[in-house]
């Protein structure tokens, strides 16, 4: 390495090589990428992820901005989009989501039934939703078990007890999670007519299942000590099982014969 002479105590200083002229662009180059705002993309355009976040902050919907990026080419951004919207739970963005429930990304086909049942959630019974009930009973015959689970929980959070037949049907999928999850939906459901339905499942092989089968009631009087509704006793309601579950019996002003089960779920143990 050649050096060059100091006139500070005669010592000869290393000369460093000048780097090539490429490399030191390249450097900086690299050195600026990092240093870019991360919010924009690298032509200057702001980043679509970003924006969703910020709209799904404000909960803003009125500008469309939302349900235009549901129909993006980009299925992260379409999922992505499909989930702020169910966060926010606006019942005016039900159509567009209807196209995702059969998307062929398994992403944007399982945030749109999500925010379905969201929707359904925060607005049961409005009229907006009975496109939504259909489409997600057309989801119950898709091959991603995800999908069949996610809808079923979502129909749960509609509330509208023409789908328990349908729900109900789920209490014989192959999978323990569907049938856990139809459970929980009839439940929330409240339909009198998947009580048999759901004691026959006591006996599943699987414990959340058994555990969600039996939630909806507890036996806090002997009106649903029983496993079969034709031999409920008839002491203390009445002659029918209970009217309403999670509230009063047709034995009023009798205490309720049913009520929310407080058992914990085995796998939460």
């Amino acid at each position: 390495m050649k050096g060059a002479w100091s006139s500070c105590e005669g010592r000869t200083t290393p000369t460093l090589p000048r780097p090539h002229s490429g490399a030191a662009l390249a450097l900086a180059l690299a050195l600026l990428d990092l240093l870019a705002p991360r919010g924009a993309t690298a032509a200057g355009a702001p980043d679509p992820m970003r924006a969703i976040a910020i709209a799904e902050d404000q909960r803003r919907i009125a500008d469309g901005e939302l349900t235009r990026l549901l129909g993006s080419t980009d299925a992260a951004l379409r999922a992505r989009a499909a989930l702020a919207i169910g966060r926010i739970q606006d019942s005016t963005s039900v159509d567009p989501l209807l196209a995702l429930v059969t998307d062929k990304d398994a992403g944007a086909r399982h945030e749109a039934v999500f925010a379905l049942g969201q929707i359904g959630l925060a607005h049961p019974g409005s009229a907006t939703l009975a496109a939504a009930r259909s489409a997600l009973e057309r989801a119950l015959a898709s091959a991603d078990t995800a999908t069949v689970d996610l809808a079923v929980e979502a129909l749960g959070k509609l509330g509208d007890r023409t789908s328990t037949a349908a729900v109900v049907r789920q209490l014989e999928s192959h999978s323990p999670l569907v049938r856990g999850d139809a459970a929980l939906a009839l439940w929330r459901l409240a339909d009198s007519t998947a009580m048999e339905p759901l004691l026959q499942h006591l006996d599943d092989p699987d414990p959340e299942v058994r555990w969600r089968s039996s939630a909806w009631s507890h036996p806090t009087a002997s009106c649903c000590a029983s496993r079969s509704t034709s031999k409920i006793p008839t002491g203390g309601c009445a002659r029918t099982p209970c009217a309403r579950w999670g509230g009063r019996s047709r034995c009023a002003p009798r205490p309720t014969c049913c009520r929310r089960s407080m058992i914990p779920s085995p796998r939460s143990r």
